[in-house]
């Protein structure tokens, strides 16, 4: 009977110190929940209008509400994007957070062919952030643009700008597509 006890000590023990080991900074995917997308759109010499992507109790829950992104033909916009947690009360602003872990983000773009997306700004090793960029629209149509955020684990985290949005090193924080109009 004693052997049995020591022997559940034992397993106990181990596995209370197997489930406390601590990860090394920047390892795993400190996900933050991301409820609210915004896309900041100002053209050339025009004043800036937003659209969003909404799905404030999360994944699973009531479906989210997407905008359609309705934008002119022949015109080019500069593009901010802001991720915000609206489950937090004030609404936390989840774009700090990226701007300040920047090697460890990086978004990724997919537009219909009538939308061409360029110069990503960049983060602190001089790779593509994606919080600001610069969309060209040509002839009227409709179509679809995705918006994804991807997350680099690792200390320092392994992005290469030739990365493809499926890479293995890295995970998905939040993708959204937005239906488009061009007219």
């Amino acid at each position: 009977m004693k052997n049995i006890q020591t022997y559940l000590v034992i397993i106990c023990t181990m596995a209370l110190f197997s489930a406390c080991q601590k990860t090394k900074p920047g390892e795993g995917n400190d996900e933050e929940l991301i409820t609210t997308v915004i896309l900041q759109f100002t053209p050339t010499g025009g004043p800036a209008f937003n659209f969003a992507y909404r799905d404030l109790d999360g994944a699973g829950g009531m479906p989210a509400s997407i905008d359609t992104v309705r934008l002119q033909p022949n015109t080019t916009y500069q593009v901010k994007l802001q991720l915000l947690n609206e489950q937090e009360t004030p609404a936390q602003d989840i774009t700090t957070e990226i701007e300040g872990e920047s090697a460890a983000h990086r978004f990724y773009f997919t537009a219909s062919a009538t939308i061409s997306i360029s110069d990503l700004n960049v983060d602190e090793l001089g790779l593509p952030l994606g919080l600001q960029s610069t969309w060209a629209t040509t002839i009227a149509a409709e179509g679809a643009a995705t918006v994804t955020l991807r997350h680099y684990g690792g200390s320092p985290p392994d992005k290469l700008a030739t990365d493809l949005v499926t890479s293995p090193k890295s995970a998905t924080d939040v993708s959204v597509v937005f239906p488009m109009k061009v007219q």
